[in-house]
């Protein structure tokens, strides 16, 4: 087993430095606290949407005593401040492997607080150390100078590589094995073919080294081997830029300088680029020639907030409200972005916190969305409808505003008219149980069928262009019908539906007045028998209008006492999905 002697660690930046890339080892996704001003009772955290568990490293040795120094207050103390980030866990990593009186102290600290404690002492050091020799080698048998040694031998030997010389890859492939023994922080492998081939194969990959052999390229690709690797033994770049007095060089200057405030992306000529260099293990890095710089922010993937985003009236009274998740967050020296969209996607909202004036910069676009029902998009598009002058904006989380109330520009990201049809068309397929998505496209023909359905539902009558009608007529039915053929005005009453957006729509029981017209019977051959397609003593006929006749349709069965012709003498057969 390794053996530390932690004793020699003890009041040591080195104990902080070796039990935290050791955490991070076990735990490649935890973050490492800066104790400048103070570290929260923690100097490593584990943090999750759904988690948060801390440790805190102490660097005794000996005893945890209570007195002359008092350990054990200190310890307390880290505690008492940890909890009011109201963690999940708590731990204490400590080179002390606790006696009786220790363990008692202790358990009477758990019994003080809501969440687990736990005590790291020094055989779990020493175990956990084991596992991990290259930690060892690098920080306590200083392995440093060796993996820079080996470093520049890599890079050496990639480049003066012939492609295809099995001896020269056999080489580099031994020393890569030989650093990932040795090296805590990143892991090195190869990969034959240019650095855009890397990166498909090592997405993780801090940065990639090309470099052209003989018969052709080879990249080696330097691997974090947890979150903040790159934190304790950073990848410098120094970059060298140069912009005129021309309106264009001086719109890069300013692109450029939004990167550095902000984080914002940004691209920088060819032209504008002096030097690059780049500063990485063993020599990785050096010298790059001509080519673009493109740059952009590294945001922050554990990030997530969710807010409400509310526009109000001048009196202040909610006027839209929708739930949204920010879940991008980046910055740079003058403040810091975040970006955010509704559950739909369709509404995208981002805002720039500018540190120096306190002042906050919203802006709200809308993306299209497919497959949607248009009921799931009214919230966003109404709450798009409203950011309208003199209303104002803001983002509330449980702990209140993001930022004040803001004016926002006339946007008009979305139009009344299309508001409206959205809304008439969620109202349609809520009343008739008929649901399909909003499509991409909608022409005149369909806004027409809209207005038509609509109408139909508000009980309005609907013109209709008065064509023949095929119907069944009920026995008996001719007979009560007096002067039919000179033409009279008829009501009937049947199922009916509309097409709208390729969709059939069911408006059930339809009543139809047209007038005047007159029945056409169809003629029957002599001996012929009844149809056996039509019910017993039914008749198959033909209603026809004449040149002056007008048709009506109108949702729900024919009024009770009507005095149009009784309606259960016939059953129409037609849809009717016209209108004069």
């Amino acid at each position: 087993m390794v053996r530390v002697r932690w004793e020699d660690l003890e009041r040591t930046p080195l104990y902080e430095d070796v039990v935290s890339v050791l955490i991070s080892r076990l735990h490649p996704d935890a973050e490492r606290i800066d104790g400048v001003g103070g570290d929260g009772g923690r100097d490593v955290q584990l943090r999750t949407p759904q988690q948060l568990d801390l440790f805190e490293l102490k660097s005794f040795t000996g005893r945890m005593t209570s007195r002359s120094p008092n350990r054990r207050r200190q310890v307390e103390d880290s505690l008492r401040t940890a909890a009011g980030l109201q963690p999940d866990s708590w731990s204490l990593v400590v080179p002390i492997d606790p006696n009786p009186q220790e363990l008692t102290w202790f358990d009477g600290l758990r019994r003080q607080y809501p969440f687990p404690l736990r005590w790291y002492g020094r055989t779990w050091l020493d175990d956990q150390m084991a596992a991990f020799p290259d930690i060892h080698r690098y920080y306590i048998e200083d392995a440093r100078d060796e993996v820079v040694a080996l470093l520049r031998e890599l890079n050496a030997e990639q480049a003066g590589l012939g492609g295809g010389a099995v001896d020269a890859i056999a080489r580099l492939d031994h020393l890569r094995t030989r650093l990932n023994e040795l090296d805590p922080q990143y892991r090195f492998d190869l990969s034959p073919g240019p650095a855009e081939v890397a990166m498909r194969i090592f997405p993780g990959a801090a940065m990639y080294s090309q470099r052209q052999g003989e018969h052709g390229p080879v990249t080696i690709a330097v691997i974090p081997k947890y979150h903040d690797a790159l934190r304790d033994r950073p990848i410098m770049v120094k970059v060298g830029l140069q912009f005129s007095d021309s309106e264009v060089d001086q719109e890069a200057a300013a692109r450029f300088r939004a990167f550095l405030g902000f984080g914002d992306p940004a691209v920088v000529d060819q032209a504008n680029i002096q030097e690059i260099e780049v500063q990485a293990p063993g020599g990785l890095g050096g010298t790059l020639g001509p080519g673009t710089l493109r740059v952009g922010p590294v945001n922050d993937t554990d990030f997530h907030l969710d807010a409400r985003f509310r526009v109000l009236n001048q009196a202040g009274s909610l006027v839209a409200s929708v739930p949204v998740r920010f879940t991008t967050g980046y910055g740079g020296t003058q403040g810091r972005v975040i970006g955010g969209q509704d559950a739909t996607g369709l509404l995208r909202i981002s805002a720039r916190f500018e540190e120096a004036t306190r002042r906050v910069r919203v802006n709200v676009a809308v993306q299209p969305v497919s497959g949607l029902l248009p009921a799931a998009l009214l919230a966003p598009l109404r709450l798009a409808h409203a950011l309208r002058v003199p209303n104002v904006a803001t983002a509330t989380t449980a702990m209140g505003d993001l930022w004040s109330p803001t004016p926002l520009p006339d946007l008009e990201l979305v139009p009344t008219e299309y508001l409206e049809l959205v809304e008439q068309l969620a109202r349609v397929q809520a009343e008739t149980n008929t649901f399909f998505p909003l499509p991409d496209e909608i022409d005149a023909d369909d806004v027409a069928a809209l207005h038509r359905i609509t109408r139909l539902l508000d009980g309005e009558p609907l013109a209709l262009r008065p064509d023949s009608i095929d119907v069944t007529l009920k026995p008996g039915a001719l007979s009560r019908l007096p002067d039919i053929q000179n033409g009279r005005v008829l009501a009937m009453q049947a199922e009916s539906s509309q097409t709208l957006m390729g969709e059939v729509i069911t408006l059930g029981v339809c009543n139809i007045v047209i007038g005047p017209a007159r029945f056409e019977e169809e003629e029957e051959e002599e001996e012929t028998s009844p149809d056996p397609s039509l019910p017993p003593g039914h008749t198959q006929a033909r209603l026809v209008p004449l040149p002056d006749a007008r048709a009506f349709l109108r949702r729900g069965p024919l009024p009770s006492g009507s005095d149009e012709e009784d309606g259960d003498m016939a059953e129409e057969t037609a849809d009717r999905d016209n209108e004069s």
